[in-house]
């Protein structure tokens, strides 16, 4: 696009010139002179000028797609390893719920197991502190 502008910019100026060049007695009176050279010498300097500035604007478009390019890679990168995150993320929350329901069932088994028997759970006894353990140990005699 930035080419194809270039050269439909640089057929119309040759056009231009083309149509503007001197005829007869002032096209002689041009090249004795030397106007027709310095003419000819400013506008090989304004197409080179014109080239530089093109050749300068297509480095700049080619500096930014590179950049462009790299900063989509990295974010696609990026990406991909939030999405590789968060499916760990899943399958340890999958883990946990399976282990959670597994032990949902077992206890719900233990319980139908206990009814099916008639056979309740005994009692449990609460375990002894420290505090318990002195409080009997003041209270025996001493011998």
């Amino acid at each position: 696009m930035i080419r194809q502008g270039y050269l439909q910019e640089t057929k119309r100026i040759r056009l231009d010139r083309a149509a503007h060049r001197p005829q007869g007695l002032a096209a002689f009176i041009g090249r004795i002179t030397g106007i027709e050279l310095i003419t000819k010498k400013v506008h090989q300097y304004r197409d080179k000028t014109r080239y530089d500035a093109f050749l300068a604007q297509k480095r700049e478009l080619t500096e930014r797609q590179r950049l462009e390019t790299s900063a989509l890679a990295r974010r696609l990168e990026l990406e991909t390893l939030t999405m590789h995150r968060r499916i760990r993320a899943l399958e340890l929350v999958e883990q946990r719920e399976l282990r959670s329901l597994e032990t949902a069932l077992l206890k719900e088994h233990r319980i139908e197991e206990r009814k099916r028997t008639r056979r309740e759970p005994s009692p449990v006894e609460p375990s002894r502190t420290h505090m318990d353990l002195f409080n009997e140990a003041a209270k025996s005699p001493s011998i």
